[in-house]
């Protein structure tokens, strides 16, 4: 992972790993959406600055024209900063995951957007996991959305306002307008 611009100010990355099964492949094969189906996987864990829905997602691999990954696919969960601490220390393996976006092809050197006819509606979420297979560089993660408080949100139904700009600067208008004003 070169960068990531994940929801706001106050973000935390917290993890990344690969895997393998150290077998080695004579050939490869690819599924009936022509992704690869090959033993290994990158991922990386986000903890969002504020639990937020969710509403559009882009994944870059800009400048990576032949280290790119085949696939992705993103998962999603809500966790207490107990339940984070338990995750940290069973390396973020957890029932808790859910699919956010499933498994989806890439290309090099472009910007995926995937937006929410692609995106499995959910509730309000507090860490995200981007999983790519089997290797490969991504640019940026980006997710756009609505910071909403966990507790509010029903856990059948997800929030129905549109997302008019990225969370990044939606989450940093608050801040800003809060701060006096400097004398210069």
């Amino acid at each position: 992972m070169v960068e990531s611009n994940i929801m706001y100010v106050g973000s935390m990355y917290y993890s990344l790993t690969h895997k393998t099964s150290g077998m080695t492949l004579n050939f490869l094969q690819a599924d009936e959406h022509g992704i690869l189906q090959v033993p290994g996987w990158e991922w990386a864990v986000f903890r969002l600055g504020h639990p937020g829905v969710i509403r559009h997602v882009e994944v870059d691999t800009n400048h990576f024209k032949g280290n790119f990954p085949d696939s992705c696919r993103i998962e999603v969960c809500t966790l207490t900063p107990e339940e984070e601490a338990e995750c940290i220390r069973n390396k973020w393996n957890s029932g808790k995951w859910q699919i956010f976006l499933p498994p989806q092809k890439l290309c090099p050197h472009h910007q995926h957007h995937f937006k929410e006819a692609e995106l499995k509606p959910i509730r309000a979420v507090s860490h995200v996991r981007l999983v790519i297979a089997p290797d490969g560089g991504i640019s940026r993660l980006r997710l756009w959305g609505q910071p909403t408080p966990t507790s509010t949100q029903p856990a059948t139904q997800p929030a129905t306002q549109p997302a008019t700009q990225p969370a990044t600067q939606a989450a940093m208008q608050p801040a800003m307008q809060q701060r006096p004003k400097s004398k210069l």
